[in-house]
Order: structure tokens, then C-alpha cells, then sequence
């Protein structure tokens, strides 16, 4: 995978406020460390939640908790988790 796949973005730190270097710049996540970023935001984002964007979001937290049940052995198995992530 290319450098420039895994873009350029701003940083944000583990609580979500942006990143500022000790020279009072906005530090920028690149690479590796901006598609983690990437994942770990689609992730955390419900589909719906961005107005300009609805469609941007993971359903990941419909089987997070959910009751070991064999109701949702079956979602789990009759779904790929591409559609929960994408």
C-alpha cells in the first residue's frame, strides 16, 4: 500500500482534541498513523451522524453488548462485516 493511499490528515489525540506541536502548529497524522486514525473515527461515527455525510459510519455497535443469542450468530454469520465497516 502506497504512502500517498494512506493520506495526510489532522492529528487528534486519544480524547479527540487536535493535536498542537510545542512550536503552536497543528501536528498532522501521515501514513499509517492517518488511516489508523481513519479506521479508529469510522469506527466511532454511527451512520447518520454526519449531516453532509450520512452515509459515513459504522453499525459496529448494533453487536457490541448485544446478547450472545443464536439470533445474532446468524446476523453475524448471514452478513459480511464489510457491511458494518463500509
Amino acid at each position: 500500500m502506497s504512502e500517498a493511499y494512506r493520506g495526510t490528515d489532522i492529528l487528534f489525540d486519544d480524547e479527540g482534541d487536535l493535536a498542537v506541536s510545542r512550536t503552536g502548529d497543528l501536528e498532522l497524522a501521515v501514513g499509517w498513523e492517518c488511516l489508523l486514525q481513519d479506521v479508529r473515527d469510522r469506527l466511532a461515527t454511527l451512520p447518520g451522524d454526519l449531516y453532509a455525510h450520512p452515509e459515513w459510519g459504522c453499525r459496529i455497535g448494533r453487536l457490541l453488548g448485544a446478547p450472545d443469542t443464536p439470533l445474532y450468530h446468524r446476523m453475524i454469520l448471514s452478513r459480511r462485516i464489510f457491511i458494518f465497516l463500509f
